[in-house]
């Protein structure tokens, strides 16, 4: 993928980057999570495109709601890009988002405003998030009121008199 922009001027738009849009281009945690993103969802063969792809997205080139359309330019699956644009909002993106709100309203006083659409991540697009399959013990009545299996045999329980 070529980049719209050389190497001087990356670094002539970085010098303009509000300090924590700096700061979270060079994260260790950006990094790890830009490649377990690209793991994920086996995008081996893109991870340097992707990579830039994000490095544009910080420097303001490309809009955080753009990057689905920017993967699938890339020859990304539609639903795989969407997947992944919506993961990177997430974990890369969104801990950012104030700063990547400054940075659009700086590039919008020198032309037109743009809004900056990042998502608030929902529960569900953590990795973490487990979804229990199997029913929970349910107790019927007498147990409540006898106070219940587990409770009779918790060696930590008081009794009660």
């Amino acid at each position: 993928m070529p980049k719209p922009y050389t190497t001087e001027q990356f670094w002539q738009m970085y010098e303009t980057l509000p300090e924590e849009i700096k700061n979270a281009l060079w994260a260790p945690e950006t990094g790890d999570n830009i490649a377990g993103i690209i793991e994920k969802n086996a995008l081996d063969e893109y991870h340097d495109d992707i990579v830039d792809l994000c490095s544009q997205v910080f420097v303001g080139v490309v809009l955080p709601q753009q990057l689905a359309r920017e993967l699938e330019k890339l020859g990304i699956p539609t639903e795989t890009a969407q997947m992944a644009a919506q993961q990177l909002n997430a974990l890369v993106f969104y801990p950012a988002k104030l700063g990547l709100e400054k940075l659009h309203k700086q590039a919008g006083e020198k032309s037109e405003a743009t809004q900056v659409e990042i998502p608030t991540p929902r529960h569900s697009d953590r990795d973490d998030y487990v979804v229990r399959t199997e029913p929970a013990e349910t107790l019927t009545e007498p147990d409540i009121q006898a106070g219940g299996e587990q409770a009779k045999e918790d060696p930590y329980r008081e009794k009660a008199e």
